[in-house]
């Protein structure tokens, strides 16, 4: 037996996500092995750091493609908590991954944050509740904040805006995003 008990789980659990990331750069293994290494790989048994956020976020996404929706909603959750309470975190793979290279550790931890947002908003949306739809304007709500925090200002933030002031019935700011984007 060459490992066992704790060390023998961290070591599995670390394979299982190098195979995962292996299978997300090689299309060619296709989304059915990634899945497969994201169910193996157990994000409690990874060191809180940044490669495990970035995992998390992969697995989310992978689980929404595959229409996974709570999975992936409890993937995004569990990142946006690890992100509130390391707001002084360093994240240069995240900036390389996202290809933010003039963004500072302050912006790049702001922007990974509002898309995790995002993206739960979408989960919560495909859900059935009514409580997850309400979830999920403030989860774009939450997006919004950060789009600003950074400065960001495209048609990604407009049609969020458009959606979200459309659902909140506040015509005046939901003319304003269908504006914007109607002129870019």
């Amino acid at each position: 037996t060459l490992l066992s008990g704790k060390e023998k789980l961290r070591t599995q659990n670390g394979e299982h996500a190098v195979m995962s990331a292996f299978a997300m750069l090689l299309k060619d293994m296709g989304n059915d092995v990634a899945l497969y290494e994201c169910v193996k790989t157990d994000p409690d048994e990874l060191e809180d750091s940044e490669l495990k956020t970035l995992l998390q976020f992969y697995r989310g996404f992978l689980f929404f493609e595959k229409r996974r929706y709570y999975l992936s909603e409890a993937e995004f959750t569990r990142n946006i908590s690890w992100l509130d309470q390391n707001p002084d975190v360093s994240l240069p793979y995240a900036r390389i991954l996202f290809q933010w290279p003039g963004a500072d550790d302050r912006s790049t931890h702001t922007a990974f944050h509002g898309m995790n947002h995002l993206v739960r908003g979408f989960d919560r949306q495909m859900m059935d509740r009514p409580i997850d739809e309400e979830r999920a304007l403030e989860d774009f709500e939450a997006f919004l904040v950060d789009a600003r925090a950074i400065g960001l200002d495209n048609e990604l933030v407009w049609s969020i805006e458009a959606y979200l002031y459309l659902k909140k019935e506040d015509h005046e700011k939901a003319i304003a995003a269908l504006t914007k984007l109607r002129s870019s």
